[in-house]
């Protein structure tokens, strides 16, 4: 008996965590009736597009506006990145051998006498 009072309090708390499906909630809506809705601030309620940004069922997307690289366009965009990505390594084999030239270690100060 115990373990079924246990389950049925267990039961009762993890359904609270279910904002759409608590009886917890119901329960405190019929004991403060002067929860009010709340609203949008306006900022927000202005930025919002009054035709909604989704697509109802069944209807397709808009053709887009921008046409894919012709063969050539992509083959020059190949050319531009690799030329990109030749600059970038050499940038990072300089500052790597800058690197290795500033943590080369320096002679220790002698002691004084």
């Amino acid at each position: 008996m115990l373990r079924l009072i246990i389950l049925a309090v267990l039961a009762a708390h993890a359904s609270g965590c279910a904002s759409d499906v608590s009886p917890l909630r119901a329960v405190y809506g019929q004991v403060s009736p002067q929860q009010t809705p709340v609203t949008a601030p306006d900022f927000v309620a202005n930025s919002r597009k009054p035709e909604g940004d989704f697509l109802p069922v069944g209807v397709s997307a808009p053709m887009r506006t921008v046409r894919p690289k012709s063969s050539e366009g992509t083959k020059a965009l190949a050319v531009e990145l690799e030329g990109a990505r030749g600059a970038n390594e050499a940038k990072g084999r300089a500052a790597q051998s800058a690197a290795r030239s500033a943590a080369s270690p320096s002679k220790p100060n002698p002691a004084p006498q």
